[in-house]
């Protein structure tokens, strides 16, 4: 037997946070404690005499593994089976790149024109010959823009509904999933929504009320508080929603409490909500200290009563860095251009296949073995990191776009972070601490 190279230590307000990155289990002792567990570890045929109860405690939490067990081809082994084996097909669609607002740090372009018949036949028969080929078992449609709800009775309602139908006739699990400004959502159109089995919406803020008014406007239209009231208008009419709020920020949100206009929400809608913390890209500076505001403003979130998932892109069982990496991804956009990443733009030099009229994709070979034949953390860098199980490197789009593995360091999730592993570990803790004490009430 052997001690796990996944092991954290974290001190912690007199204490010390073990934590396992392969399992995500964690532990708590006194820095006394610690110290004898410690000597323990490094002597596991002592530990074994004195503790055997503890021992086979440790190997069921992942701390101590069993001589000739390999982790790193458990994190190898999880990768695949997310990257290859997950059936469920997540389909991005862009109605159109038109939207109502017009915030400064969008990376699109947003071009006049709508998703037209000819294209939705295509996908409608792209996705029939997946099922019957049973290369799906599931589909997510996932809506995405633009502003997808510019045309939502033309073409989301109409595509969902017909999906909808199939995926009852022929038997696989269905949803939907949308990213929306929010504000063009009405009563009617969640009606819609709950017949055509949509469940799950990010709507972003821009920070507090008075901050969000002065970059997202609806035609030169204030639109925090219709967004907001939109909210709680999806969580009182849904009874399974799940929203996330994500809060894009740069220096200028930190400067204000944007956790008071929040308070508008009722507490029993909370835990349907999200609150989503992301830089606004422009403004990332590589040099910066560790974001002692996010961390702060994540713990009030969650002691507000929302639901919370932990701080950042780090978490346990993670088998893919991003939706991306999944084989069984695609991007169609309005114009029936495909696509893989939803981050860069929809430049010619982005498209990965061609649509054909009968629905068939017609690959590019080249790219699509690029990002596919190696894992994404296959580089000397991820392999030796200890945080490799909750992080499993930069997604497939980052690699492929490194000139060389020089370069790495530049797309290094964690350097890349305005935390370190320590803050995620506490972070962790707390928010288990904080559920103990909620099932105790």
């Amino acid at each position: 037997m052997k001690e796990s190279q996944y092991n954290f230590s974290v001190n912690h307000n007199n204490r010390i946070i073990f934590y396992n990155a392969i399992t995500g289990d964690l532990l708590s002792f006194t820095e006394n404690e610690f110290e004898n567990i410690s000597i323990l570890l490094k002597n596991l045929s002592l530990l074994e005499v004195k503790y055997p109860s503890l021992l086979q405690y440790f190997i069921r939490t992942g701390f101590v593994i069993k001589d000739g067990v390999n982790e790193l081809d458990i994190v190898k082994f999880r990768n695949n089976q997310n990257v290859f084996l997950d059936k469920e097909y997540r389909l991005v669609i862009n109605p159109t790149l038109e939207c109502n607002f017009n915030c400064w740090y969008c990376y699109e372009r947003h071009c006049k024109g709508r998703m037209g018949q000819k294209t939705m036949n295509k996908i409608k028969k792209h996705v029939n010959l997946l099922i019957d080929n049973k290369q799906i078992d599931s589909l997510h449609l996932d809506w995405f823009g633009g502003e997808p709800l510019l045309y939502f009775n033309e073409v989301i309602f109409t595509l969902a509904s017909y999906f909808q139908k199939i995926s009852k006739k022929k038997n696989i699990s269905y949803r939907n999933t949308i990213t929306t400004n929010g504000y063009l959502i009405t009563e009617e159109m969640i009606n819609q929504f709950k017949k055509t089995n949509f469940n799950f919406f990010q709507i972003t803020l821009d920070g507090n009320k008075e901050q969000h008014n002065k970059i997202r406007r609806h035609y030169g239209k204030d639109s925090y508080d219709v967004i907001i009231n939109n909210v709680i208008l999806l969580c009182k009419e849904m009874k399974d929603v799940e929203i996330v709020l994500r809060l894009n920020y740069s220096e200028k949100t930190m400067e204000n409490d944007f956790t008071k206009d929040l308070e508008i929400i009722p507490l029993e809608y909370r835990k349907k909500i999200t609150v989503d913390f992301q830089r606004i890209w422009q403004t990332y500076d590589s040099k910066k200290d560790r974001n002692q505001w996010k961390i702060d403003f994540s713990t009030k979130v969650r002691k507000m009563g929302f639901y919370y998932k932990g701080l950042g892109h780090l978490f346990p069982y993670k088998g893919i860095s991003c939706y991306v990496d999944k084989l069984n991804h695609l991007e169609i956009n309005f114009d029936g251009q495909v696509y893989k990443c939803t981050a860069r733009g929809y430049d010619k030099k982005y498209v990965v296949a061609e649509l054909l009229p009968s629905g068939e994709l017609l690959w590019k070979e080249n790219e699509l073995s690029k990002r596919f034949s190696n894992p994404t953390f296959q580089n000397e860098m991820c392999l030796k990191c200890k945080c490799l199980p909750i992080c499993i490197g930069p997604c497939s789009q980052k690699i492929f776009e490194v000139k060389t593995n020089h370069n790495l360091e530049n797309i290094c999730t964690l350097k890349l972070s305005e935390y370190k592993i320590e803050d995620y570990i506490i972070d962790c803790y707390e928010s288990l601490m904080d559920y103990r004490k909620t099932l105790i009430k």
